[in-house]
C-alpha cells in the first residue's frame, strides 16, 4: 500500500498518513480495531454511522454531519479508531489503561494542540464522569509544563474552569 506520501505502509498503524483514507481501501472494506486490520464487510452509510455515534457518544457534533455526508466510509473508520483509542468501545480491560486516564491524555494533547477550550473540556468532561478526580485533572495538566510550555498547562486549566462555571449554573 502507497500513502499519499509515497512511502510503503507496512501494516495498519502507517496507513493513517493520507487525507483520504477511505479511498485507500475499497468501500465494502471497514477497520476491525480489536484485531487490528481491514476487513471485508458491507459499508455502512452515513445515516447508520451518525446513528452510531449518537448511541456510542451520547451526540453529533456538526463535522460529524459534513462527514457523513461527504465520505461515511472515512466517518465510518475515524469513529472506529476513536471510540476504540479512547475506551468508548470496547472498554478496556483491565489491566489497561482506563477510559477515564486515556480522555485526560487527549484532553492534555487538545491542550497542547491549542484546540478550542470547549474541546478540551468535553474530554475532560468525560474524564470526570469515568471517575477521573480534579487533582488528577490538573495534575495531567501540570505535567505539561516542561515538555509543552505554560500555554497549554492554561489551556487545560481554563477547560477546568469551564466546567465549573457550568456545574455552578447547573
Amino acid at each position: 500500500m502507497i500513502c499519499d506520501d509515497g512511502l510503503a505502509a507496512a501494516n495498519l498503524d502507517e496507513v493513517w498518513c493520507g487525507p483520504h483514507v477511505s479511498d485507500t481501501f475499497p468501500p465494502s472494506y471497514r477497520l476491525d480495531p480489536i484485531v487490528n486490520s481491514i476487513v471485508d464487510t458491507p459499508a455502512l452509510g452515513g445515516d447508520e454511522v451518525l446513528r452510531r455515534i449518537e448511541q456510542r457518544r451520547g451526540a453529533v457534533l456538526p463535522v460529524h454531519n459534513l462527514m457523513a455526508e461527504l465520505d461515511p466510509q472515512f466517518l465510518d473508520l475515524f469513529d472506529e479508531m476513536y471510540c476504540h483509542t479512547l475506551g468508548v468501545d470496547p472498554v478496556p480491560a483491565d489491566g489497561r489503561l482506563s477510559a477515564s486516564y486515556r480522555e485526560l491524555i487527549c484532553a492534555c494533547a487538545c491542550a497542547v494542540a491549542n484546540a478550542p477550550v470547549t474541546t478540551i473540556a468535553r474530554h475532560l468532561r468525560r474524564a470526570l464522569d469515568l471517575g477521573l478526580t480534579e487533582q488528577e485533572a490538573i495534575d495531567g495538566f501540570h505535567a505539561l509544563l516542561i515538555p509543552c510550555g505554560g500555554l497549554a498547562v492554561a489551556a487545560g486549566v481554563r477547560a477546568m474552569m469551564l466546567l465549573r462555571d457550568q456545574a455552578a449554573e447547573a
